[in-house]
């Protein structure tokens, strides 16, 4: 389980933060998954490109559609 020491150490580096987020929702049983990739950045993706992160809106939409967002 994440505890409030752990969450402090990460929340000055940016790049871990939704590593630390990603893990408090599997650890509180909230539905979640996570892509990472090696090239883009905020708004990749909305702009279609070569690399894989132009996909991801494709993966939010299928994965709404599992009803995965809507669980209580």
């Amino acid at each position: 389980m994440t505890d409030e020491r752990e969450i402090g150490r990460y929340h000055r580096r940016p790049r871990l933060q939704s590593l630390v987020y990603y893990i408090a929702l599997k650890n509180a049983g909230v539905p979640v998954e996570m892509h990472l990739y090696a090239h883009g950045g905020h708004a990749f993706g909305l702009r279609r490109t070569e690399l894989p992160i132009t996909g991801w809106p494709q993966l939010v939409e299928t994965w709404l559609g599992t009803g995965n967002a809507t669980q209580n």
